[in-house]
């Protein structure tokens, strides 16, 4: 009797478990997914051509020196330096190439200048004789290389190349009491090279907004400028040649609008 009792719970248990692990298998437990897979960030794709516009401030140092002497100002006189200092604004057009990370490509820049200087030298040979020369600077071009890092949206980039620049001066030459002697006219047309860096930034499908900083050095030239006395001291027309050497720096902003030939602007990812 015993042994059936014993026999009777056991397989009860025995039922029960069974049923209970049965359960268990069926019950619906935690679900477990993968996490998403992170999304490649956006970046600006900054092949293809591109144009644009832009404004800044310049300013220009300028060392004249005489070669054809005076009894005013003799063979080898410094003139005073001149410091021109204006506002500029123009166009842009180039182009850009992207492999990876980096950039290169050319840009041509254009831009209506207003620098314009006065300055006053005595004359070192003839007590109160003194000559005050104004100088401007109407345009400056530059056709350079460029060459850059792209990161995300931003372009980090350096140019060389190519300037040129226009050029005028206007001096009259006094006497101690004030009596003008002559009037000395002369323009140029002057070439040099630059060299700059700016940084870049994609802010919209196609556009882009810069800052850049231009050095330019135009070096010395001999220039020929015609002085006429007035009648007061007799009439005559000469020639005088004078060594200009003058540096160039310029601070612009500007935007730019990529044409899409490529398939530039925003899309991709590395």
């Amino acid at each position: 009797m015993r042994i059936k009792s014993a026999l009777l719970a056991t397989s009860v248990a025995l039922a029960f478990s069974s049923g209970a692990f049965a359960a268990d298998m069926r019950a619906p437990g935690p679900v477990y997914k993968a996490p998403p897979a992170p999304m490649a960030a956006p970046y600006y794709n900054w092949s293809g051509l591109y144009i644009g516009g832009h404004l800044g401030y310049a300013w220009q140092d300028t060392d004249t020196t005489a070669v054809t002497g005076s009894a005013t100002f003799p063979v080898g006189f410094g003139f005073a330096s001149a410091r021109s200092e204006g506002g500029l604004g123009g166009g842009q057009v180039g182009y850009n190439y992207q492999f990876g990370y980096f950039v290169l490509g050319g840009e041509a820049q254009f831009s209506w200048a207003n620098l314009e200087s006065n300055t006053r030298s005595n004359s070192p040979t003839i007590a109160g004789r003194f000559t005050e020369s104004h100088g401007s600077t109407d345009w400056i071009t530059t056709a350079a290389a460029r060459f850059g890092v792209a990161i995300q949206n931003s372009l980090l980039y350096g140019k060389v190349g190519g300037a040129w620049a226009a050029t005028d001066s206007f001096s009259e030459t006094f006497t101690g009491g004030n009596q003008l002697i002559a009037t000395t006219t002369g323009s140029a047309k002057r070439h040099g090279w630059v060299a700059g860096a700016g940084i870049e930034y994609g802010f919209a499908p196609g556009w882009s907004a810069k800052i850049e900083y231009n050095y330019i050095d135009l070096g010395t030239d001999r220039q020929e400028r015609t002085q006429v006395n007035t009648a007061a001291f007799g009439g005559a027309t000469s020639t005088t040649v004078r060594d200009t050497d003058t540096q160039i720096s310029l601070v612009k902003v500007g935007i730019n609008y990529r044409l899409n030939f490529f398939g530039s602007g925003m899309g991709g990812s590395y």
